[in-house]
This record gives structure tokens, sequence and C-alpha cells, in this order.
């Protein structure tokens, strides 16, 4: 159970994370090198805006594939069309290649400008950072969209799991009866011809134990659940869905909205 709450619960929810840092650091670099008043730079940002929250919101949804919250081919169409890209192209590549062609194409087009377009006043060291940032945000991208994948655990490990609790299952409750049967047998009481008024202390032990081992079956098979269980949830309570979804929107806002505000514009004006 550990293992399973370690990978997925925890585990799905810090690569959700590291994905969203990695996309703002190429936000951040995209930002302070791009000359927002070039006449390329609203078409420009348009399509780094859709390109890279794509990467993070398409990994999001390959992600929750086994949740209720799982996309159909449509509403992923949809995901690529509003954005002006070939839903029908895109969507034929499997979902590693679609990120990588999404990076390939955000590269170029920033090399494109860096001569005499918008990405002028970008420097060598800070294009070597953008494509660094990119590649990292890229790399936990792809963590993101197998972060609730059942090859994260040991080979087999369900069907060893499963085998496991059945057979120490079918053993205690074998070795439980068979001791009890074993004990009324050698016992000076009958308990089956003796009344049950003088048998009675026998027969509530029977039941008490009985109870007690349903109650430890109910948790053992139960355990063989957490997988699915805690996959589902972890979507459905919004922990990485909902959340990243609206972070990464956030993160993104300077290329939607224009140049962020310096910090002269954030002060309160003096009458």
């Amino acid at each position: 159970i550990s293992l399973i709450v370690q990978t997925y619960w925890v585990g799905a929810r810090q690569k959700a994370r590291a994905m969203t840092y990695a996309c703002s650091s190429v936000v951040d670099i995209i930002s302070v090198t791009l000359d927002y008043s070039h006449q390329n730079a609203n078409a420009l940002l348009n399509d780094l805006h859709g390109s890279l929250t794509l990467i993070g919101l398409y990994s999001l949804a390959i992600a929750s594939r086994k949740s209720r919250f799982k996309l159909s081919r449509d509403q992923k169409k949809v995901l690529f069309e509003d954005r002006g890209l070939d839903a029908e192209y895109m969507l034929s590549l499997s979902p590693r290649q679609c990120v990588h062609v999404l990076r390939w194409a955000i590269l170029q087009s920033i090399r494109n400008e860096k001569n005499e377009g918008c990405f002028q006043a970008m420097s060598p060291n800070d294009w070597s950072t953008v494509r660094n940032s990119l590649q990292k945000y890229c790399e936990k991208a792809f963590e993101t969209q197998t972060a609730l994948e059942s090859s994260k655990l040991p080979f087999a490990y369900f069907q060893l799991v499963n085998w496991a609790t059945h057979c120490i299952a079918f053993f205690l409750m074998a070795t439980f009866y068979s001791d009890y049967s074993y004990h009324w047998y050698t016992s000076d009481v009958d308990v089956w011809n003796h009344h049950i008024r003088d048998t009675w202390i026998y027969w509530q032990n029977f039941a008490f134990v009985t109870a007690f081992n349903l109650v430890m079956l109910y948790f053992m098979f139960g355990c063989l659940e957490v997988y699915h269980v805690i996959c589902s949830h972890i979507w459905d309570s919004g922990l990485v869905l909902e959340s990243y979804e609206g972070r990464i929107g956030t993160v993104c806002e300077p290329l939607k909205d224009g140049k962020p505000k310096e910090m002269a514009e954030l002060k309160v004006k003096q009458c």
C-alpha cells in the first residue's frame, strides 16, 4: 500500500508540479527577451501561448485516461483546434511524439525571430537557456503522461499481490477452522448434541473469531483496490487535473495578456 500511495498519490502530483515549474522557466526567459512592441510579437505570442499550454494540458489529459475525466477523441481534437493546429495530424502521433513536434515548432518559431524579429534581444546564453528549459518542460510532460501507468510498479505486481492475498486468506481460514474443529472434537463437551445453554461460550467465541476473520478479509481484499481507487480519486479530488490546468494557464499569462507589468507600474501612484 505504501508503495502504491508513494508512486501514484504522491508521485503524480509531484510530476505535475515539476512540469508546471518547468513551463514557468520557459515563459520567464521568453517574456524578458521578447520585444512586445515588434510587429510580429502578437502573432508569435499567440502561437507560443497555444503551444506551451497545449503541452501541459495534453499531458494531463493523457495521464487522466484511467479516471472518469478521460477525454474522448473529439474533446482532444478541440484542444488542438482551439489553437489553430491540425488536430487530425497531431492525434495521429503518439503522445510523446506530439510533444516533440510542438517543442520543435516552438524552437523554430523563436529562431526565425532572433535576427531581425521580436527576439533580437535574445543573447546566445538566453537561447541556450530557452532550449534547455523547453527540453526539461517536455521531459516533465512525458513523466506526467505516464504518472498513473501500472508499469511504474514492479513486474507482475498486481498479479502477484492478487495471488498472494488469496493464498494467505485461504491458508488463514483453513487453519482457523481446522484448529477450531479439532478443539471441538477433543473437548469434553459435545457442542452439537448438548443444549445451547451449556455450549454458548463455544458458539460465542466462534462467532467473534469468525466476525474478526471477515473484517480481516475485507481489509485484505480491499487493499487490492487501492491502485484503482487512487488513480481515480487523484483526479476526482481536483488535486491534479483542475488545479494544474489552472496553474499552467496562469504561468503562461505573459504570453497571452501582453508584457508583464514592471515594479513601477505596480506601485500606488502618489497624488
